[in-house]
């Protein structure tokens, strides 16, 4: 009988304007690419900010921009990339090393940061020996403040 895992974690990552970075990715339940499902999806990040005289002033910094579009950012199974859901925002600029995946990295290449790309990046993995889900917050630096 086989055992099954479920494996979460979340970190923050910080990268600048222009530059690329990587968002770990890591299961070691995963053995293989055979009946392997994963996927990188985005969530936004929602701050709300309150003043004192909060009858007046409440403000939120919201983007729902993926509430309309799709959220994925890249999709894996039936052993190969399946980029037809993603979202045009990543087109041509994410990644995942296929020679890494069968050892269970997963890791997402982010090329040509924006600031747009501040987000939750959330990834999820299913085989038959488990299943688990990572999040990584990404800050994009540098961004104008007012």
């Amino acid at each position: 009988m086989r055992q099954l895992s479920f494996t979460v974690s979340t970190d923050e990552v910080r990268a600048h304007p222009f530059t690329d970075v990587t968002l770990d990715c890591e299961f070691s339940f995963i053995e293989g690419t055979e009946n392997l499902e994963f996927y990188w999806e985005r969530e936004d990040i929602i701050e709300e900010y309150e003043v004192e005289d909060r009858d007046f002033y409440r403000f939120f910094k919201y983007y729902d921009f993926f509430q309309v579009f799709t959220k994925v950012v890249y999709q894996f199974y039936d052993n190969a990339e399946q980029l037809e859901e993603q979202n045009a925002l990543y087109e041509g600029r994410v990644s995942v090393d296929q020679s890494e995946i069968s050892e269970g990295i997963l890791s997402l290449l982010l090329r040509n940061v924006d600031f747009m790309d501040e987000a939750l990046y959330k990834c999820s993995a299913v085989t038959p020996n488990g299943r688990g889900e990572s999040t990584v917050k990404l800050i994009v630096e540098g961004k104008e403040t007012s």
